[in-house]
């Protein structure tokens, strides 16, 4: 049941507990018992001495940290002045790096599969890049490039952080092609650009440049997804078996001309690896080439090296020569 109370009920209780809450005499006796003992407790006490860091300033109602120059810091300060939040804004693409942008998202997700929905949109970014003048970027960089070989380096940026599936990309710079035809010089730049990442292959110990350390594994990693790539332009007839046969050619005389330079071991491992691409992918399409007797031959040769002969020449690279002839003998 409610029970409904009106001011003057509530005046009545208030003077009422009052009246009940008068301490009796023998109480107030023992109160005053405990604060003498709380007196002679602390008389015995040492004399408070002064902080030697903080102060309370009575005045102000504050804390005060002391520096070693004497300097005050009030850390009540840093929410009573600190700067109003500015929120961070994000720059808005505008116009031709808005497709740029549409065509690198497109092509990091195309595969075979969804290729039939996809490849149409990555074909309308490209034609609305070449339609439109690059003085619209902001970016003076890019200003220099034309828009074949800015367009190329973006699909060449996802191949080579790609380790597998290049037929894909191979289609799509295909279909680009059949629209601009020029894309297809971009290709020799791309060969002639792989080629010479060779030259800067150095030795790095992970215990003295870890940072350098894994840059050179990355690139490692890039120049490999671009050997498969290769493979790939060369199946679909963008780069001629002639010219893979040479790069293969002229990888096996790099390890050979290196075997016996100090600290090329770095270099002829990643070589190696390469080799291992090269040859084991491209078998199946390059063996009736007139040229692949040769590079067998140096194949061989390069299995039967001792790594106690030679400066640069490690046993786990000899070992991945004889993977690889034992990869071949399985394709037979």
């Amino acid at each position: 049941m409610l029970m409904r109370y009106t001011l003057d009920d509530y005046e009545q209780i208030n003077i009422e507990q009052i009246e009940n809450d008068i301490l009796s005499e023998q109480s107030i006796q023992e109160f005053e018992k405990l604060y003498k003992l709380v007196n002679e407790y602390v008389a015995t006490l040492p004399p408070v001495t002064t902080n030697e860091y903080t102060n309370y300033d009575k005045k102000k109602h504050r804390k005060h940290y002391k520096h070693n120059n004497n300097r005050k810091y009030d850390n009540n300060g840093q929410w009573v002045q600190q700067a109003p939040f500015k929120a961070t804004t994000l720059e808005k693409k505008q116009g031709i790096d808005v497709k740029y942008s549409d065509m690198r998202s497109t092509l990091n997700k195309i595969t075979l599969k969804n290729k039939e929905t996809l490849l149409p949109n990555v074909i309308e970014a490209v034609n609305f890049i070449m339609s439109e003048d690059d003085s619209d970027s902001e970016d003076e960089d890019v200003q220099e490039q034309d828009s074949y070989s800015r367009i190329t380096d973006v699909l060449l940026d996802i191949v080579k952080k790609t380790k597998n599936g290049h037929e894909i990309y191979v289609i799509v710079l295909k279909e680009m092609i059949q629209y601009y035809p020029s894309f297809f010089t971009q290709i020799p730049d791309f060969v002639t650009t792989y080629k010479n990442t060779y030259d800067d292959i150095i030795d790095i110990d992970a215990n003295d440049n870890y940072d350098g350390y894994c840059d050179l594994v990355k690139q490692n990693d890039y120049r490999r997804s671009n050997s498969s790539f290769m493979i790939s332009l060369t199946q679909k007839k963008l780069v001629d078996e002639t010219e893979l046969i040479t790069i293969i050619d002229s990888l096996f005389d790099k390890v050979l001309d290196n075997i016996d330079n100090e600290d090329k071991t770095a270099l002829i491992e990643e070589i190696t690896e390469n080799l291992s691409i090269f040859i084991i992918q491209s078998h199946r399409f390059l063996k009736t080439h007139s040229q692949w007797g040769l590079l067998i031959g140096k194949l061989n040769k390069c299995s039967k090296l001792k790594a106690k002969d030679h400066k640069s020449i490690s046993s786990r690279i000899v070992f991945k020569y004889m993977d690889i002839q034992d990869a071949l003998k399985k394709m037979r």
